[in-house]
């Protein structure tokens, strides 16, 4: 009929258990496979690179340290911050030693893509909303970020700027 008393508690152990080792990796699972029926679970991590000197930074620990959308000033007069439209962590380049997406003094379109947000394991294009010249990335490359958390100052183009006089 129903399950056994037993059954929600242990699968409820399993989930904190699973919980707690994920909250004190070194960065987010590669792989989770959870089972209920006969409980199975299965994780997998990334393997470290040789050239990992510095002790990981809990994945938990890095989310409670990223970019908040307060952390940055309001944009100056002239200027535009295209912001994070979602949670995640956002990256200036396609790949790690790649080039990133755009640099200081490019001149950028509405729709060119300027970054990526890494979002449960999908890489989500992150484009200007409008056309301008990139001044400054406002967030570190690799840092987590929020909903609305500015990513990229923009100088507004200059037929945007004799709409606005």
């Amino acid at each position: 009929m129903g399950q056994p008393v037993g059954a929600d508690t242990s699968v409820r152990e399993v989930c904190d258990r699973l919980l707690d080792v994920v909250s004190r990796a070194p960065a987010p699972p590669r792989l989770v496979r959870v089972r209920v029926g006969d409980i199975s679970v299965e994780i997998a991590f990334e393997p470290r690179t040789v050239g990992d000197q510095h002790p990981p930074v809990p994945a938990a620990e890095q989310a409670m340290h990223g970019v908040d959308a307060g952390d940055v000033a309001a944009p100056a007069a002239g200027e535009h911050h295209v912001t994070a439209a979602m949670v995640g962590v956002f990256y200036h380049a396609p790949a790690p030693g790649a080039p990133p997406f755009v640099k200081p003094g490019d001149m950028v379109e509405a729709g060119r893509q300027i970054g990526v947000i890494e979002a449960m394991k999908l890489m989500i294009p992150v484009e200007a909303d409008r056309p301008g010249r990139v001044l400054r990335h406002l967030t570190d490359d690799a840092t987590p970020v929020e909903y609305g958390t500015p990513l990229l100052a923009l100088e507004a183009a200059a037929h945007e700027l004799g709409e606005r006089s």
